[in-house]
């Protein structure tokens, strides 16, 4: 996908002939794009937590893990198709996320029923009538201030299930550059979401 963003005034006419003229490169960065999502192997590199992680190969037969301080990814086989990918991300997340929800409640003194991990096209979390909490398994790929304030987004709707001001102040008492990370998941969501 390809998205296109220029000042409000712009013409249309010199958009479409800046992206007529750029076509061929374009073209050719997707395409390089394309081959490399799915090439993770040893001395590549994967997006995780919001940087980027070297993949080494693991020489047991242990799964896959990730090492913060050294920014490294160990795996035992190569990743080489879609599926694979997000069987990767999603096995991280099962692991950390669950952990960070549990933290959250616990400092924000509200307590859950069940944490889901998943795949969304749109969406980064969602929190149920039944005190369930969706997570988007993509937000892995997200740094973990971002990861903390979806969490605390999800979690205040334990106690108010709409958008309005009361629901923002509990938000920011917990998250206080909400706005600021906020901005950034609408400015990286589409890329951070195509897996």
């Amino acid at each position: 996908m390809v998205s296109i963003s220029a000042p409000m005034r712009m013409p249309v006419a010199y958009i479409i002939e800046f992206v007529k003229k750029k076509t061929p490169r374009i073209l050719e960065l997707f395409e390089k794009s394309k081959a490399e999502k799915y090439d993770v192997q040893p001395g590549n590199r994967i997006e995780l937590l919001g940087e980027f992680y070297k993949v080494e190969k693991l020489l047991s037969d242990d799964e896959p893990v990730y090492d913060e301080k050294t920014k490294t990814i160990f795996l035992v086989t190569p990743i080489d198709s879609p599926e694979k990918r997000k069987w990767l991300y999603k096995k991280f997340a099962d692991t950390l996320l669950p952990l960070m929800v549990e933290n959250a409640s616990r400092e924000m003194g509200l307590k859950y029923a069940n944490v889901y991990i998943k795949f969304q096209k749109s969406r980064w979390g969602s929190c149920t009538a039944e005190k369930n909490i969706y997570l988007n398994a993509a937000l892995i790929r997200t740094p973990k201030p971002i990861i903390r304030y979806v969490i605390i987004h999800e979690l205040a709707h334990l106690v108010h299930m709409n958008h309005q001001k009361p629901f923002w102040e509990l938000v920011e008492t917990y998250c206080p550059e909400y706005r600021l990370l906020r901005r950034f998941l609408r400015t990286n969501g589409n890329r951070l979401l195509m897996i």
